[in-house]
């Protein structure tokens, strides 16, 4: 087995962190601060969003926290464009970033700032105050996927459905199809529902979110990607492995997403719940994988296996799984017939390369 790094043991809490260093002085504090303003203001700038994706603090109305992190907190909000026209949205706050996180918040705004689809959050724009940078997204009024999940697995809720299954998988592979689509193509790196946001309960729109560890893919195929980026329940093993990697890794994450809809749990999180440590060990040395419900369909549970396989050339890409998933008769009862009667997979299924 690979030594784990010490990037993961912190991740994991088996490194002790350094000591906090003490407080500055108190005549140094007001020079730190307008240092931090002058950051996010020159961050704003290295962003190089468009006139109209960039605010005043003061266009922006907070209303209720939806959520938070280590460094950011979420907001309702209202954005208010002209005397006339105010939209409904998000703030992301980051406050007081380093310049480590400085350099991912850039990065983020950017890659976002220039994608536009029906199935990817929408980046409204930004803005810099008092050493914070406010990201302004789309607002989805079903939350996250994760929690529609949770709620659904905490209240003993039926199985979803096997349509419903394949819509909402059909539009989160339809958002990763043309984020692989693009040149250079976009590896989301973190796909996961956690990262997926709903318009409603009813899943009418599902949008992939959150591109913080987002990236263009190299060119150069043999140049190494940083390792274990991401979330381990939902990260490919090649990625757990320090191996050189490409947009497949995300290909697994959807297998991982997907294993969540038919269960309403997080991967290896179920009769028998590994920590990150086992998950590790378990994916990248000893190639396990969750277990299938015995409700998965058998089309559904070729596709899954094969989006997960320890082999990246061996998984589907995004576009023939947005055609397979489309293949509704199929998929549900299984009767449509062969190609060419001769015991082929079914029209639409994808094939290995």
């Amino acid at each position: 087995m690979q030594l784990l790094t010490t990037r993961t043991l912190h991740r994991l809490g088996r490194v002790t962190p350094a000591v906090k260093p003490s407080a500055p002085p108190p005549g140094q504090k007001n020079q730190q601060r307008d240092r931090i303003t002058l950051d996010v203001s020159t961050a704003l700038a290295d962003m190089s969003l468009d006139g109209d994706q960039t605010l005043e603090s003061s266009q922006v109305v907070l209303a209720a926290e939806i959520g938070d992190g280590s460094f950011t907190k979420v907001y309702a909000c209202k954005v208010r464009y002209s005397k006339d026209a105010e939209v409904d949205a998000v703030a992301k706050i980051v406050h007081q970033p380093t310049q480590e996180n400085m350099a991912d918040l850039v990065n983020e705004c950017i890659l976002w700032s220039r994608l536009e689809h029906p199935h990817v959050v929408r980046f409204l724009s930004a803005c810099a105050t008092d050493g914070e940078i406010w990201l302004i997204l789309e607002r989805f009024h079903g939350g996250s996927l994760d929690k529609h999940l949770e709620r659904k697995l905490h209240t003993a809720a039926e199985a979803m459905s096997t349509s419903c299954v394949l819509d909402w998988s059909r539009q989160i592979a339809e958002g990763m199809e043309f984020l692989h689509a693009l040149e250079p193509p976009i590896l989301h790196r973190d796909l996961k529902s956690g990262n997926v946001l709903m318009s409603d309960d009813l899943g009418s729109r599902l949008a992939i979110g959150d591109f913080g560890v987002a990236r263009y893919q190299s060119l150069d195929t043999s140049k190494a990607m940083t390792a274990e980026t991401g979330s381990y329940r939902w990260m490919a093993p090649e990625v757990i492995r320090h191996e050189v990697y490409d947009k497949r890794c995300d290909v697994y994450s959807f297998a991982m997403l997907v294993f969540e809809l038919l269960t309403y749990r997080f991967p290896f999180d179920g009769k028998v719940k590994l920590t990150p440590m086992q998950v590790v060990a378990a994916v990248a040395v000893e190639d396990k994988r969750p277990e299938l419900p015995s409700s998965c369909t058998a089309p559904i549970r070729r596709l899954v296996e094969r989006c997960w396989s320890r082999d990246p050339n061996l998984r589907p890409s995004f576009a023939e799984m947005r055609a397979f998933l489309a293949n509704k008769e199929y998929l549900l009862t299984g009767s449509v017939e062969t190609t060419a009667q001769t015991g082929s997979e079914a029209e639409g299924q994808p094939q290995d390369r």
